[in-house]
């Protein structure tokens, strides 16, 4: 069975270590960078299945760079904000998770994005 791999687009050395512990003790491949940037590069190499962005890494508007990570691997993408930045929503995501968040709560978004409800695909 090959591994769900996730994406994962995380500027700070500690929350990309949790990241990737938390994936790969659920039995996830990980693909971390450390940018934005290498976002769309990575998207069309690595061929992820989910891809989880920092919105850190998006600047004051996430579109761009979520439409070229878009054009590169049309999978869903897991958006990581601040709670004040959550209530505004992020056109392009298909999803997002406040900070702080636990390990669980991670893992159940990332399911129901993978897996959606009435799917086929489960």
């Amino acid at each position: 069975m090959v591994a769900t791999r996730v994406l994962a687009l995380e500027n700070d050395p500690g929350a990309a270590l949790a990241l990737r512990l938390t994936f790969e003790r659920a039995g996830y491949e990980v693909v971390l960078s450390f940018d934005g940037q290498s976002g769309p590069r990575l998207a069309g190499e690595q061929r992820p299945d989910l891809v989880v962005v920092d919105c850190e890494l998006l600047g004051a508007d996430p579109r761009p760079l979520l439409d070229r990570i878009r054009d590169r691997a049309d999978v869903p993408m897991l958006l990581l904000t601040s709670p004040h930045l959550a209530e505004n929503g992020y056109e392009g995501a298909d999803g997002w998770l406040a900070r702080p968040f636990t390990g669980e709560e991670l893992l159940a978004e990332v399911e129901a994005l993978l897996h959606p409800a009435g799917s086929d695909r489960g």
